[in-house]
C-alpha cells in the first residue's frame, strides 16, 4: 500500500513537469491587428523592450504567447525577430502582414499563405544586369501540425514573395521583379524573418493580405487599403494559437508523426 501511495504520489508531481506550455512567438505589420488580438485575448501581462524591440506577452488557452510588430523593412524585421527568440526561444512562430501583388491574377483583399522569399536585393549587378545571389532564396519550413485553420485561411493559394527594403510602386519596376525573382507577391518584411526563424531551426507559417498592386497606384491603394482595413487578420492569427494542441513538443500535436506512429502501431 505504501509502495503504491508512493509512486502515486510521484506521478502526480511529475506529470505536469513532462506538459509545459506551448510558446508561440506572433509578429504581426499591422496596428489594426494587434488591436484585434488583444480584444480577443485581453491586454498583455507584460510588455517589455529588449533595444528597440517591443515583447507583449499575452497567454492563450493555455499557450505562452510572445506579440512582436515586424515593422517596416525586411532588415529591421530580422533585427526584431532575432530579439524575441533569443530572449524567449519558441515552437513555433506565425506572421501576419501585407503584400503587393506582382502578378494580375491577384487581387487586393486576398489572403495568400506564403511558402517561398526571395530576397531581391541580395545579388550583384554586372555588364548583363542583375544577378541574384544563390543564397537569396529561402522556403518556409513547417510541419502540419494539430490546428484548426481559421474561415478565412481555408483553402488559400500559396505564393511566393519578393523581400526586401523598399515599397514597390512603379508599373515598370513591378514587371522587371515578377521576371527576375519568379516571385507573384512583394514585401519588406519575410526574408529578414526567414533568416532569424531558421538561424533557430523554427517551424513558421506565414500569412499575408494583398493591399496594393506594385504598380503606379500602390501608394494610394495602400493606404486606402490600411485605413478600411478591420484587423481580420489579428483575429484569426488568435484563433489559429488558440487551438493549438497544449504541447507542440509532442509526437501527437504533429498530424504526420501521428499517421507515422499509427502505421507502426498496425506493423
Amino acid at each position: 500500500m505504501f509502495r503504491t501511495k508512493f509512486f502515486l504520489l510521484f506521478y502526480l508531481c511529475l506529470f505536469p513537469l513532462c506538459l509545459r506550455a506551448t510558446r508561440v512567438a506572433y509578429f504581426y505589420a499591422l496596428d489594426a491587428d494587434f488591436a484585434e488580438f488583444i480584444k480577443q485575448a485581453g491586454p498583455p501581462l507584460t510588455s517589455q523592450n529588449v533595444g528597440m524591440t517591443s515583447i507583449h506577452q499575452f497567454t492563450v488557452q493555455g499557450h505562452l504567447v510572445y506579440v512582436v510588430k515586424m515593422e517596416s523593412g525586411s532588415m529591421r524585421t530580422g533585427i526584431n525577430t532575432e530579439a524575441l527568440l533569443a530572449k524567449y526561444p519558441c515552437d513555433v512562430l506565425l506572421s501576419t502582414g501585407v503584400v503587393g501583388a506582382l502578378v494580375n491574377n491577384l487581387e487586393i483583399g486576398e489572403w495568400l499563405k506564403i511558402t517561398k522569399v526571395v530576397a531581391w536585393q541580395k545579388g550583384s549587378y554586372t555588364q548583363g544586369g542583375f544577378n541574384l545571389d544563390s543564397k537569396a532564396t529561402l522556403l518556409v519550413e513547417n510541419s502540419e501540425i494539430s490546428t484548426a485553420i481559421p474561415a478565412i485561411w481555408e483553402g488559400l493559394r500559396s505564393a511566393s514573395s519578393a523581400s526586401g527594403d523598399a515599397f514597390i510602386g512603379s508599373d515598370n519596376f513591378r514587371d522587371e521583379l515578377a521576371s527576375t525573382t519568379g516571385s507573384s507577391t512583394v514585401d519588406m518584411n519575410l526574408y529578414g524573418m526567414l533568416s532569424a526563424v531558421n538561424n533557430h531551426r523554427l517551424n513558421s507559417y506565414h500569412f499575408r493580405v494583398v493591399s496594393d498592386l506594385a504598380d503606379d497606384n500602390a501608394s494610394s491603394d495602400f493606404s486606402r487599403f490600411v485605413n478600411d482595413y478591420d484587423g481580420v487578420g489579428g483575429k484569426a492569427a488568435y484563433e489559429w494559437i488558440s487551438r493549438l494542441a497544449d504541447d507542440l513538443t509532442s509526437p501527437q500535436s504533429h498530424n504526420h508523426l501521428q499517421r507515422i506512429l499509427k502505421l507502426k502501431e498496425i506493423e
